[in-house]
């Protein structure tokens, strides 16, 4: 008997977890769709954060109506940006790696 009741409540787990599944997926095609994961919106952020002291550098940089624009200072700035980020990702980086060892040799 209780073999019975095993094989009915693995019967519904299974249901359950392929529904899960199914409704996991359906969710991620959606947020996909709707969101456009290829432009995170914390990418946003760092735009902004990043064009406050551009604007301050040439004030051109961030004038939306001039998108062609590109001075010397828009690439040297645009260049420094980019390795001053990886950077400091590749800072954090080592450090998270560092704190997940058994045991740090600090």
């Amino acid at each position: 008997m209780s073999c019975d009741i095993y094989h009915l409540l693995n019967d519904i787990l299974d249901d359950v977890r392929v529904e899960y599944v199914q409704a996991f997926y359906l969710v991620l095609a959606y947020l996909c769709y709707v969101t456009a994961l290829d432009y995170p919106p914390f990418f946003a952020y760092l735009e902004k954060l990043l064009s406050i002291p551009a604007s301050l550098i040439d004030p051109k940089i961030v004038d939306l109506n001039n998108l062609n624009y590109d001075g010397w200072l828009v690439v040297v700035y645009q260049r420094t940006t980019v390795i001053l980020t990886e950077l400091v990702l590749g800072i954090v980086l080592l450090k998270y790696v560092h704190s997940m060892l058994p045991f740090s040799a600090s």
